[in-house]
């Protein structure tokens, strides 16, 4: 029995649980990076380096990493208890290698770039479907029940091959210069589809990674299965756009009563999400405040709808009392959402109906069984550090940056409206879509009202929706 001696280590609560994911993967794929790219991970993620090191010198020395157990200054820790979590720190490699290959995805006017450029966008979605059916078969195998229900994506909506089998037929007719200029629309659009899915795909993951972690406190791990649980059914085929964790001081000694969501930093974790019809939405997990005393999810749409997504059989009891309201729901699979009252056409008495539905809604307790608050807050600092890669920013208190996630996504879904109309040569469609993206750039800030006629081309608009990517997220680039 080989055991790996790593008392002289003192490892935190997120230490420990990603060494031990770790030693499962090493076991079974020594060799899944190179040592280049494992110096490239820990810029990714973070990882305890000494560790690292020494468990990869190990294997360059000995061929394999068969050690049968983990000496640690706490615990003798045995790997064949997480045997399978190999799967799961898999996934988390190869959502490091998505983002790798999405940034090396550039527009240039060659056969050469259009061909490598496929061969990324091919090797990404092979990444996401492994993703998505290693995380599956893992909650599958714990719950000794087979359905393809557990896997973070269905597909049914996210269809990515419809884009990179345009780009295949692109390549086969040798470049006609309309064809040409339809590359740039469509990088920008499958580049940002399939991060903000494998985004949702990722937090999923983590979360199930927390509900599994077998060497992590019971805290931990009940507070991870609620939010996986919790997570898992809001997220699945949804597209998470962007995540904001809260770093700041908050005062678990001060009553609720006399606690604001402004000055005592209550929000810990704010999600903007949405799904593949364009529908967004910003949902912020709260610490206990004046009027509500319990952690809970406070959702809002951009039209200002607050109120949290209802279940099915919450969604019936609704008509069934209130049958009026039955036009005022839209539903994502076994998930209801109330419209924007803009476009529910409400009577008076309709609108006392609703607004009492989003009362009763409007902020749904996360855990079903008592849950500190100190738990929760060192749970969800434990998590920050897997959440690295896809945090925006600290929770934005003004709104400005929900603001802009969600005008970037209505620029995006218009650059598809675009697109459509290009592929069926409707000029007027092609015209007043231009026209309605230089009016959104206008009213979101972007550009300024005196500047139209310069944006009035297609180089124009997409210049628009690259301003407006690169507001929510400085430093980076759509394309």
């Amino acid at each position: 029995m080989k055991q790996l001696d790593l008392s002289e280590f003192k490892f935190s609560d997120y230490e420990m649980i990603v060494v031990c994911a770790l030693a499962s993967s090493l076991r079974v794929f020594p060799r899944r990076l190179s040592r280049e790219d494992w110096s490239s991970f820990e810029g990714f993620l973070p990882l305890p380096q000494k560790v690292l090191k020494k468990m990869l010198d190990l294997v360059d020395a000995e061929g394999d990493f068969d050690y049968n157990s983990l000496k640690t200054s706490g615990a003798k820790i045995d790997p064949d208890d997480f045997l399978y979590s190999y799967e799961l720190f898999d996934c988390i490699i190869r959502y490091y290698e998505i983002n790798i290959k999405l940034e090396k995805i550039h527009y240039e006017a060659s056969s050469e770039s259009l061909e490598s450029n496929i061969k990324l966008f091919y090797e990404i979605v092979d990444q996401i479907s492994n993703m998505n059916t290693n995380s599956g078969a893992f909650e599958c195998l714990q719950n000794g029940n087979i359905t393809k229900t557990l896997a973070p994506q269905t597909f049914t909506t996210f269809q990515p091959f419809i884009y990179i089998d345009y780009l295949s037929q692109v390549a086969d007719i040798d470049y006609l210069d309309n064809e040409l200029r339809d590359l740039e629309i469509i990088y920008r659009i499958l580049k940002y589809e399939l991060r903000v899915h494998s985004n949702s795909m990722y937090l999923i993951i983590i979360l199930q990674i927390m509900k599994h972690a077998k060497y992590a406190s019971d805290s931990i791990q009940s507070i991870g299965a609620e939010l996986y649980d919790n997570f898992h059914c809001l997220l699945q085929d949804a597209r998470l756009l962007s995540i904001q964790t809260n770093y700041l001081f908050q005062d678990l000694n001060k009553p609720y009563e006399q606690r604001t969501k402004h000055a005592d930093n209550t929000t810990r974790l704010h999600l903007l999400y949405g799904f593949d019809n364009y529908d967004s939405y910003s949902l912020r997990l709260d610490l206990s405040h004046e009027g509500i005393g319990w952690i809970h999810y406070n959702q809002i749409s951009p039209g200002g709808v607050k109120c949290n997504f209802l279940s099915e059989s919450e969604y019936e009891d609704v008509i069934g009392h209130y049958p009026a309201l039955k036009k005022c729901f839209i539903n994502y699979g076994d998930r209801w959402f109330l419209k924007e009252k803009k476009n529910c056409s409400l009577s008076l008495e309709e609108l006392q109906l609703f607004e009492r539905v989003e009362m009763q809604y409007g902020h749904r307790s996360v855990f079903q069984e008592t849950c500190s608050e100190e738990n929760v807050v060192s749970f969800l600092s434990v998590i920050s550090n897997f959440m690295l890669p896809i945090i925006s920013s600290n929770v934005d208190k003004s709104g400005d940056h929900a603001k802009y996630v969600f005008n970037l996504d209505k620029l995006m879904l218009l650059l598809e409206l675009y697109w459509y109309s290009k592929l069926q040569n409707e000029s007027a469609a092609i015209k007043d879509i231009e026209t309605q993206i230089i009016v959104k750039g206008i009213s979101y800030g972007i550009i300024e009202s005196s500047e139209k006629e310069l944006y009035s081309s297609e180089a124009g608009i997409l210049m628009i929706i690259d301003s407006a990517f690169e507001r929510c997220f400085p430093g980076r680039k759509l394309i």
